[in-house]
């Protein structure tokens, strides 16, 4: 397989904006992460290779600290997860219940439906509601009837839900068929009716404050809700084809081309038309209330909008360079740099102006915000917050337990994090979620995942525990990066977990073609949880298997391995590493398989992931993994592929000569001589049964 080998213009241009030398883009940025790019480096794995040297720079903290071996590690991914509204908050716990804090009429307040809130996977809210899906696809809301909590009308529709977003008052949910339902304020997109016929085969929805846009399988959008508030897409639609992503702020969707071009509508404050010149290769948008910011390929940021919200950042543009990730308050935004440091613009009250904590600002991991605040989490699992106090941009009354912070999450005008043993600490507007006083003996801090680390010659060997399963996972150092890696680009908008079809592509990425069943296998191997979606730990866990070079060799006992490698290498003729048909062909009959030549060819097509038309090392592991043969089956095949001649019986001649093929160290004498030792059905020393070949391979 044909492994990703950027050229060397676009390795010294990746070098000119990292400070990093080539060697050590060679050695963190995992080649053989990706197939080769047939025509040049994407500019999207140039983006991987940024994400890959980020994850050097966290990583290179552990080689700081002088561990040695023996020494222990502590990570922990919690278990608790937490959903906001404008002023409320929603925390899922381990066990699948849900518990609510904040201003009670705002959904602060679940008692009604607490009952029905059993196995809850996931949650999202409107302004002042939320609808929480349960194990079985079906949906439970509460909070204010009129913006969402009240699904009364759409219930016996509500089955096998998939997704839900929310606009500012209405809920639109995706069935497993690809159909829509909503329900909520009809003109914030609660009514589909003028989009009904269009709203088949939907893979994601995005809203503004006023309406939905959908993502149909095809790329083209479906729009409806508010029409002056991005409900009518008409003026765009011929231009809204491959559409692979969609961003919203208040009034106005922009969405996000295949061609890395952007298309943009709703209200004219948020118009595009003045940089659409600049937006080329866009990789990601972020949004405040009323002005975007686009994250382009080199690492430079691109903004539009309301000039005092954020859509002007002309007073820090020299400073966004190498731009990883860009949060938004709801008039300011703040952007974390290659080096950890933040940038920040937009309103001072809301955040744009960081000059009080910039200091602290340093090895900063993720960001979150309220509308009038930021808190960025830092390497060390502090936090620093800035912006309206009152909001949540001071977070000194609890800045004593918010040490080894995983995540944020924010209401409109408070946050909630929850730290390492899976305690949640609150702060900002009291009477909207920061203060969870009323409700902290039911937030037990015995509802995380933990995840252990211990740092042994060199590796991490991660014992990961999980409610369903315990897994034991050995995890080499340049592995978890590439790993690490693989995922967070696959997770593009940052939200911690990927789907099914994500894991698909992180299967394509390490030349392991799936087929849906299969795929489907996997996932539900991967979802320890059980929350239809894969998390970072999840997928560690399962990736660790397949993750280096090394990686699908652990699918087999060492002796089955060296067996594998010594066959597969014995007709590698030429030592390129690859078997065409007829060799692969001769090599399956040798350990146990008899495909026809039609099942060879699907095999290859199968597991070709580069479409060589040949069978590489890794790919023909891959292959061996996916058919394994019965013991019983296994000593049949074998003593076919001695039985030359289809006599029921092996010719001592005829063993000789394949025994000799497959292992060149045997003499003609110890072959004659394990042969003859075979013999106890009769005194025929030329030729050995079924029986008689089956104990020898019992021995």
């Amino acid at each position: 397989m044909r492994k990703l080998a950027p050229s060397q213009d676009a390795l010294n241009e990746l070098a000119r904006k990292h400070p990093a030398s080539l060697e050590e883009i060679a050695r963190w940025g995992g080649r053989e992460m990706l197939e080769q790019v047939e025509e040049g480096w994407a500019e999207k794995d140039q983006m991987i290779y940024l994400h890959i040297l980020n994850l050097k720079r966290r990583l290179r903290k552990v080689k700081d600290a002088n561990l040695k071996n023996g020494d222990s590690l502590t990570f922990y991914i919690n278990k608790i997860k937490i959903q906001s509204a404008s002023g409320s908050f929603a925390a899922i716990l381990g066990d699948g219940s849900v518990v609510t804090w904040g201003q009670r009429d705002l959904g602060g307040d679940s008692s009604a439906v607490q009952d029905q809130l059993r196995n809850v996977q996931q949650i999202q809210s409107t302004g002042s509601a939320f609808a929480a899906i349960l194990g079985d696809g079906s949906v439970v809301t509460w909070g204010d009837a009129e913006d969402g909590g009240d699904s009364s009308d759409v219930q016996d529709q509500l089955k096998n839900v998939q997704q839900i977003q929310a606009s500012a008052g209405a809920f639109a949910a995706i069935l497993s068929d690809g159909s829509v339902i909503t329900w909520g304020e009809p003109g914030d997109g609660g009514d589909r009716g003028a989009a009904l016929d269009q709203l088949t085969n939907v893979q994601r929805i995005q809203a503004t404050g006023f309406a939905f846009a959908a993502i149909r399988d095809d790329g083209s959008v479906a729009t409806w809700g508010d029409p002056y508030r991005g409900g009518d897409s008409h003026a765009v639609q011929d231009q809204l084809r491959d559409v692979q992503q969609i961003q919203a702020c208040s009034t106005n969707f922009a969405a996000i081309l295949g061609d890395g071009s952007v298309v943009t509508w709703g209200l004219r404050t948020a118009d595009s038309s003045a940089v659409q010149h600049q937006l080329k290769n866009v990789q990601h948008i972020q949004a405040s209330s009323s002005a975007f910011a686009a994250i382009l390929g080199d690492g430079s940021v691109v903004t539009w909008g309301a000039a005092e919200d954020g859509g002007d950042s002309g007073a820090v543009q020299d400073q966004l360079k190498n731009v990883q990730q860009v949060q938004a308050s709801g008039s300011a935004f703040a952007a974390i740099l290659g080096d950890g440091s933040v940038v920040t613009w937009g309103r001072a009250f809301a955040g744009g102006d960081s000059s009080a904590v910039q200091d602290q600002l340093k090895n900063v991991q993720r960001i979150q915000a309220t509308r009038f605040a930021f808190a960025a989490i830092v390497d060390d699992g502090s936090v620093v917050s800035w912006g309206h106090a009152g909001r949540g941009g001071d977070s000194t009354a609890v800045q004593d337990q918010l040490k080894n912070v995983q995540q944020i999450q924010a209401s409109g005008t408070a946050f909630a994090a929850i730290t390492d043993d899976g305690s949640v600490v609150t702060w900002g507007d009291a009477d909207r979620g920061g203060d969870s006083g009323e409700v902290q003996k039911q937030l037990p801090n015995s509802d995380y995942t933990g995840t252990y680390a211990r740092y042994m010659q060199g590796a991490f060997s991660r014992d990961v525990k999980c409610i369903r399963k315990k897994k034991e996972v050995a995890v080499p150092a340049e592995d978890l990066v590439r790993i690490r890696g693989c995922f967070e680009a696959i997770d593009a908008d940052g939200v911690g977990h990927i789907t099914e079809d994500g894991l698909g592509v992180a299967f394509q990425m390490i030349g392991m073609k799936l087929n849906v069943e299969e795929l489907h296998e996997k996932f539900l191997k991967a979802d320890l949880s059980g929350n239809g979606v894969i998390e970072w730990p999840e997928f560690l866990s399962m990736m660790s298997q397949y993750g280096s070079g090394q990686g699908l060799e652990n699918a087999f006992t060492q002796e089955r391995l060296d067996e594998l490698r010594e066959i597969f290498n014995l007709f590698d003729e030429d030592g390129s590493g690859a078997l065409d048909a007829e060799e692969l062909n001769f090599v399956l009959r040798s350990v146990g398989l008899a495909p026809s030549k039609k099942e060879l060819e699907n095999m290859i097509a199968e597991v070709d992931a580069d479409g060589s038309g040949q069978i590489e090392w890794d790919e023909f592991l891959f292959l061996m993994s996916k058919n394994v043969v019965k013991p019983d089956e296994q000593h049949r095949f074998a003593f076919e592929f001695f039985d030359k001649g289809k006599e029921g019986k092996i010719q001592k001649s005829d063993f000789i000569a394949q025994m000799q093929s497959l292992a060149k160290d045997f003499t003609s004498e110890e072959l004659e001589m394990m042969f003859e030792e075979a013999k106890f059905e009769d005194g025929d020393t030329e030729q050995m049964t079924y029986k008689e070949f089956v104990k020898m391979m019992m021995r």
